[in-house]
């Protein structure tokens, strides 16, 4: 499966728009578009960009297409201790958040 499927897949198995994926990632949602449609092939800090933010999703990338990770152990990977020390506590905030609502 080709990187172009494997995201599209990956954002089918999450149930998420172009949009949503964009703001995870910090690629724009057109570039995502063109990837997906193979009008382009991403640059390899484009394409790290998005394995990370559906990585942190729970998304695994296999040589034939994409898994969800259903452990409850998350690896968080950020540029710096302090991003990853927020990227900890949004993830307690939505996690409990979630909560509530069940």
């Amino acid at each position: 499966m080709e990187f172009k499927e494997k995201i599209r897949a990956a954002r089918g198995v999450l149930d998420i728009t172009r949009d949503t994926l964009s703001e995870m990632s910090g690629v724009s949602a057109a570039a995502i578009k063109k990837i997906e449609s193979g009008d382009t092939q991403p640059t390899a800090t484009t394409q790290n960009k998005l394995v990370r933010s559906l990585n942190e999703q729970g998304i695994k990338f296999t040589d034939k297409g994409v898994e969800q990770d259903t452990s409850p152990i998350r690896l968080l990977t950020a540029d710096s201790p302090e991003e990853c020390y927020i990227k900890l506590l949004k993830d307690v905030y939505e996690t409990l958040k979630d909560k509530r609502r069940t």
